[in-house]
């Protein structure tokens, strides 16, 4: 869409963040002029990790039709570590009826954690989107459903003549289900060891366990489709990042398994180049491998990514990508 023009600012005043956006859209290929606004809020309260806020995004055409979110949220540091977080958004627009349910135009988060650098931490979230909760200024990846995620990991902190700045294990469950007939959308379970190195580099292996049900069969590419049908698949990931402190930093993933009624196998490198305190040049490429033998079908996709940093001092940088 051909942009006319926008403003942005950003801000604090006292204790209180503010973020205001605005851009209008031109006519083009039959679809309408459009403006885009967002406001949003927060501000501190009770302590210093303690915060409360709030969020309006709009998105009007040249004939009035629209569309509207407002949503509020407070993250409080109840005690210690422990912290709890809420969150409630509603959306709004020219098609409602007056009948329509606040809750089911509704979305709510609502999150426990334990926040610890060593020793036990942990999280548990609920969300729950409504049918008719439809946010077009945001990213809305599935509609209709209720989420509910449980996370633990222990962190060690070695001693100054190991290798290792800290070792880590956890598990992360998780699972989406459909509010209509409450049945399991998806479905996750992944146990995990982290190392984090001295110089702060660190790796990642991790088990994957996965379900999906799918009710409507979708292509990955036009020679390539998943079925209908309820699968269970397994498979492993291995990520190494470097420290940040390198000139060169080179990242490298690699996983496999089971994928629905066939396998994957994938292999990610992203280097990344600090060419001065000013200037970074980072370059990813991702492919995978995809077979359904039984189907005679495969699929190799190829992903590459180039993005190029300037910060030219504290006050301005730009980013190409």
């Amino acid at each position: 869409m051909p942009i006319i023009g926008g403003a942005r600012l950003i801000g604090r005043i006292g204790s209180t963040d503010i973020g205001v956006l605005n851009m209008q859209t031109a006519r083009a290929d039959g679809l309408l002029s459009e403006n885009f606004g967002v406001l949003r809020l927060r501000k501190q309260v009770f302590n210093a990790n303690s915060t409360i806020g709030g969020i309006v995004t709009t998105r009007v055409d040249e004939d009035g039709a629209y569309n509207a979110a407002v949503g509020v949220d407070g993250l409080i540091r109840v005690f210690g570590d422990e912290f709890v977080t809420l969150k409630w958004a509603s959306t709004f627009d020219t098609d409602d009826a007056g009948s329509i349910d606040p809750l089911d135009r509704s979305r709510l988060i609502a999150r426990w954690e334990r926040r610890r650098q060593n020793g036990l931490s942990y999280a548990a979230d609920y969300i729950r989107a409504g049918g008719n909760y439809s946010p077009e200024l945001g990213f809305q990846m599935r509609s209709n459903f209720t989420f509910g995620q449980g996370l633990v990991q222990y962190v060690w902190i070695m001693g100054e003549h190991s290798p290792f700045h800290s070792v880590s294990i956890g598990a992360n469950a998780l699972s989406y289900v459909r509010n209509g007939d409450r049945s399991v959308e998806s479905g996750m379970v992944e146990p995990a060891l982290q190392i984090e190195f001295k110089n702060n580099a660190r790796l990642n292996v991790s088990a994957l366990n996965s379900y999906e049900s799918v009710r409507e069969s979708f292509n990955l590419s036009d020679d390539t489709e998943v079925p209908v049908g309820d699968y269970w698949y397994h498979g492993g990931l291995v990520h190494f990042q470097a420290s940040r402190a390198e000139t060169f930093r080179p990242t490298f993933t690699v996983s496999g398994g089971s994928f629905y009624d066939g396998w994957n196998a994938s292999v990610q490198a992203e280097p990344a180049w600090n060419l001065s305190s000013h200037f970074e040049f980072s370059a990813a490429y991702q492919f995978n491998l995809i077979r359904f033998s039984e189907r005679q079908e495969e699929l190799n996709a190829h992903l590459a990514r180039v993005r190029i940093d300037v910060a030219m001092d504290t006050h301005l940088s730009l980013s190409a990508f």
